[in-house]
């Protein structure tokens, strides 16, 4: 039978057996905003991939999380709607996956290549889903990895004995294929299993392609477009798919862009992803 996290003991963390878990699949969905890519990675027990499965270890559970959410989604209006899409459900349930909101969500930034101005546009764009999610993130700064699709959500040599930040990274097609042609951005968060079977967004990554969004930057109100770009990724990384209607920065098709700030729809089921329940023992 497979240990539970109750029979760990706490002053052995290092030498905890690892949890494991079988990977469901990579899909990769082919947007048209701003000709954008996004994926997710879903960690699942029990399932089994399309060639097989896959064992993926767990690090040890942090029993540091906070037992209430760091923050909280800001109250909209009333009568606030519109369209908006997740990404991931729970199964049986049809809740949206969501990221923990009483651990922070780390990220880190692979600077190279960046364009002028590339870590500004990170940073206005986390702190515009920070406030429409209500979810605490922390720059955890500047790392060396790179954009693989293949990213493991757990890094022990890497990252400890924690969960891997979201990477965001610059980048392009000749070092990363996804973003040939017109592909702006690829981003996506992984999930994993709790001990109850729900599911909870652990880890993610964002590849942007700098040469495209220094052009985008060079056009009429650039800067904006230019954020939008990262800001619909992260859309993504938070658990929001694509809409079709062009009010919302969640539009599928984005030429040009129609909006460069959450419509009120990505902003109602912004709200909703911050809302999701605490996993103490992940």
């Amino acid at each position: 039978m497979e240990p539970g996290p109750d029979d760990w003991p706490d002053d052995e963390p290092v030498r905890r057996p690892a949890r494991w878990v079988q990977v469901v699949a990579v899909v990769l969905v082919a947007a048209v905003v701003g000709g954008s890519i996004w994926f997710t990675v879903s960690a699942v027990r029990g399932a089994s991939g399309p060639t097989g499965p896959v064992q993926v270890a767990y690090p040890p559970p942090d029993r540091s999380a906070s037992k209430v959410p760091l923050g909280r989604p800001p109250t909209l209006p009333a009568g606030t709607t519109g369209p908006h899409v997740f990404s991931q459900v729970q199964p049986g349930t049809g809740a949206p996956v969501a990221w923990d909101p009483c651990r922070t969500v780390g990220y880190v930034v692979n600077p190279t290549g960046s364009p002028p101005g590339g870590a500004q546009l990170v940073s206005e764009a986390v702190a515009r889903t920070s406030a429409a999610t209500g979810l605490q993130f922390v720059d955890a700064g500047p790392t060396d990895e790179r954009f693989s699709p293949d990213r493991r959500a757990y890094q022990p040599g890497r990252y400890g004995n924690r969960w891997a930040p979201v990477l965001i990274t610059w980048a392009d097609g000749s070092t990363v294929p996804e973003l040939a042609g017109n592909v702006l951005g690829v981003g996506g968060a992984t999930s994993a299993s709790a001990p109850d079977g729900q599911l909870v967004f652990v880890s993610g990554v964002l590849a942007l392609d700098a040469a495209d969004v220094a052009a985008t930057q060079a056009q009429a109100d650039g800067t904006a477009r230019a954020r939008a770009i990262v800001q619909h990724e992260l859309g993504h990384l938070v658990g929001l798919g694509h809409v079709g209607d062009p009010r919302e920065l969640m539009f599928t098709e984005e030429s040009p862009l129609q909006t460069d700030d959450w419509g009120s729809g990505d902003r109602v089921g912004l709200a909703r992803l911050g809302r999701g329940r605490c996993f103490p023992d992940m």
